[in-house]
């Protein structure tokens, strides 16, 4: 829907100070299409956070139990501590790595077939040749804009979804060890705190 309404083009339209070219390009059915969709996916994503956190806390109070580890058709995962800085500079050298890092396979893929696609179709790395040696008109001229101005979103989305992926997963670690060595070695006439938040 972004790139049928051309919003992007429109962005880099508006950008540069051309404002009678970014509403040409525009298409306003498609825009209209794509701000209900929009409004929806900010909407459902807070009403689930919400549902979630409310889980949450449940779980927290009922000491749910945490799965060290997970097999599964896809991936094998296990709670380890994670370099949130790794991470990032996975990342940021390509959106994807640093979620493989964090052993988000499924993610990972999806977000580097993404990338590869955004970069292919907006000649940024034929550009990226031709600025190398000079010729900065070419550059220029094979530059598909409706595609490039993706590029800035989704490398700061990737890096920071890779940090606070290891951040969480490092907390989750945590909170797990505290429940192992609390049910296994703790003593049972131990008088425990009335609220435990599993740090």
């Amino acid at each position: 829907m972004n790139f049928m309404a051309h919003i992007n083009l429109s962005i880099m339209y508006s950008f540069t100070g051309n404002f009678s070219q970014a509403k040409e390009v525009l298409n306003n059915q498609w825009l209209l299409l794509y701000c209900g969709i929009l409004v929806f996916a900010i909407w459902d994503s807070y009403r689930l956070a919400i549902e979630c956190n409310k889980l949450s806390v449940l779980a927290d109070r009922e000491y749910a139990p945490i799965m060290p580890a997970a097999l599964g058709a896809f991936s094998i995962n296990a709670l380890e501590k994670r370099n949130p800085r790794l991470a990032i500079a996975w990342s940021i050298l390509l959106p994807g790595l640093g979620q493989l890092y964090n052993a988000e396979t499924i993610k990972a893929v999806f977000l580097l077939l993404i990338g590869a696609f955004i970069i292919i179709h907006s000649h940024a790395l034929q550009a990226i040749g031709y600025t190398a040696v000079g010729d900065f008109h070419q550059a220029h001229a094979i530059i598909n804009w409706q595609w490039l101005i993706n590029i800035p979103s989704f490398f700061v989305f990737t890096v920071w979804d890779a940090y606070q992926s290891s951040v969480l997963s490092n907390q989750l670690f945590d909170i797990e060890q505290a429940q192992f060595f609390r049910n296994k070695y703790q003593n049972p006439d131990f008088k425990r705190p009335a609220f435990y938040r599993g740090g």
